[in-house]
């Protein structure tokens, strides 16, 4: 042990760092924890907070020396801090798990998989939120009306790449008020490299101050212009509307008639149709779709038939009818579609 940490162990029993006995009881399942578990506190409201911050540091000292107390770190964090009557929106809770990098002459200490992760409300007596490693899913116990909550507890360790964030329990509710006020108590169960359980447990308060005239003035700004905003977007918008134009499409049917009176070109016979629009195509030539409409053929010969289309521009097309050997038609209908390529 060098000199550096023999004064920081001596510092920290000094000031009568008070460790944890095994006697605490998991508020995840309320069941007491072997001597064998390791639990880390990292509370932040109360004095026996700074006791438990300190028995983390001595723990690290004394166990992780090589490593320097690299290994998975707790967090949680809730925005905003807190709440005001009738003005917060939103209140998110999020409580994780993260891995550290381990120094290129150590190994690593983050645990090798988390099992649980449960939020509680007001000294344990009221679950929140909970989310396990057998179901997967993140599950809401109490203010359904108002929360959404979203977790994964899914990464196992990885000493190669280790992930940032290990898992987590994220919680949301919308118009939070009193009922959403206290402190809460996140507990993460793991398991470490060597098999053992570790439960990592943290606190935060939530309070809730009346607004004042100056808050009730920001916020009515604020909706002012909010107001506002929405109300360009919508004059935009109906600007936009009143210059939109449905696509410009139109159909009809061309009458080729008797193949008798067709065009003959050896042993075929063919009939040009030209087609102009009712209003011309303004940025491009369009589509145009054809479909056989009426045919009368003779039942004696087989039936030989085929429509084009050419010369296809902005004001109009030009539709070929053709037939040949021994087919004869005495009446095709050709039904057309143009629209905007």
């Amino acid at each position: 042990m060098t000199s550096k940490m023999a004064a920081a162990l001596l510092v920290l029993l000094k000031l009568k760092v008070v460790y944890i006995t095994p006697s605490y009881q998991s508020v995840f399942n309320s069941t007491p924890i072997s001597a064998r578990h390791r639990i880390f506190y990292t509370e932040t409201q109360t004095t026996k907070a700074t006791m438990f911050k300190l028995t983390f540091l001595l723990h690290c000292l004394v166990a992780s020396l090589p490593t320097l107390c690299a290994g998975s770190r707790l967090s949680l964090a809730t925005t905003p801090e807190f709440l005001t009557k009738d003005i917060t929106k939103t209140l998110t809770l999020r409580c994780s798990l993260f891995d550290t990098v381990p120094t290129t002459n150590g190994t690593a200490e983050n645990v090798k998989y988390v099992t649980s992760i449960l939020v509680t409300r007001n000294s344990d007596s009221e679950r929140v939120a909970m989310i396990d490693d057998r179901s997967g899913d993140a599950q809401a116990e109490t203010d359904h009306d108002s929360i959404t909550v979203k977790g994964d507890v899914s990464h196992s360790d990885s000493p190669v790449s280790p992930i940032s964030e290990r898992a987590y329990l994220e919680i949301v509710w919308t118009h939070p008020g009193f009922n959403q006020t206290g402190g809460y108590t996140c507990e993460i169960n793991a398991v470490d490299l060597q098999g053992h359980t570790v439960v990592f447990v943290t606190s935060a308060e939530i309070g809730l101050v009346t607004a004042t005239d100056q808050d009730m003035l920001d916020e009515l700004v604020r909706l002012e212009t909010e107001d506002q905003t929405m109300k360009a977007k919508l004059a935009s918008l109906e600007a936009s509307l009143s210059t939109l134009q449905a696509p410009h499409a139109e159909e009809g049917v061309v009458q080729c008639g008797d193949s008798g009176n067709w065009h003959r070109n050896g042993n075929g016979r063919y009939m040009y149709k030209d087609v102009r629009f009712r209003k011309p195509y303004v940025t491009a030539p369009p589509m145009i779709s054809l479909a056989i409409n009426t045919l009368d053929a003779h039942r004696d010969a087989n039936l030989r038939i085929h429509a084009a289309v050419l010369n296809v521009n902005k004001q109009g097309f030009r539709v070929q009818c053709e037939t040949w050997d021994d087919s004869y038609v005495y009446t095709m209908s050709v039904r057309w579609t143009s629209m905007v390529a």
